[in-house]
């Protein structure tokens, strides 16, 4: 048994894992196991906070994370040419010219310049402060999870759904 993997998944089910979830979940899974876990689930994670950030200080900020899209506690400048980047405390200047999705939380500051043709994603939360700017016929969507305003400069072709839990 993966100690990291049986105490990732304690926590998990204390965060709320549902039933499949949790009879799904490998008790041996490596850390990279654990990474493609967390990369298929984002939005989950996230909006749970979930793992917490000092654990994944100790255990996720490594080069095995960086080369799965995978950033905490980093200054990234990159030229998105994967699918999937997912932010954790960070801040981030990325050009994409391709379809791509960015996840940031845990108060991570982004700025994004979604070139001509290009299809952009982002899912945002916490307190994570977010500068989108189109070129072109770009087009993006927002899930804004997160407190504060994104701001959208350039193109028309966007569109914000607020994904915010209502009080009532």
């Amino acid at each position: 048994m993966n100690k990291l993997s049986n105490e990732l998944l304690k926590l998990a089910v204390r965060a709320g894992l549902c039933a499949e979830h949790t009879q799904q979940w490998n008790r041996n899974w490596s850390d990279e196991e654990l990474l493609n876990y967390y990369k298929t689930n984002p939005n989950w994670c996230l909006e749970r906070r979930f793992p917490s950030l000092d654990l994944m200080r100790k255990y996720f900020k490594t080069p095995l994370a960086k080369n799965k899209g995978v950033y905490i506690d980093d200054y990234v400048t990159m030229r998105a040419d994967g699918l999937c980047y997912i932010f954790n405390n960070c801040t981030v200047g990325v050009i994409t010219g391709g379809v791509s999705r960015f996840y940031f939380g845990l108060g991570s500051i982004g700025k994004i310049i979604v070139e001509d043709g290009a299809d952009c994603v982002i899912d945002y939360y916490d307190d994570s402060q977010i500068e989108v700017e189109l070129r072109g016929k770009a087009r993006l969507t927002v899930y804004r999870y997160g407190n504060k305003d994104i701001s959208i400069i350039g193109g028309t072709n966007y569109k914000v759904r607020d994904k915010r839990k209502r009080e009532h």
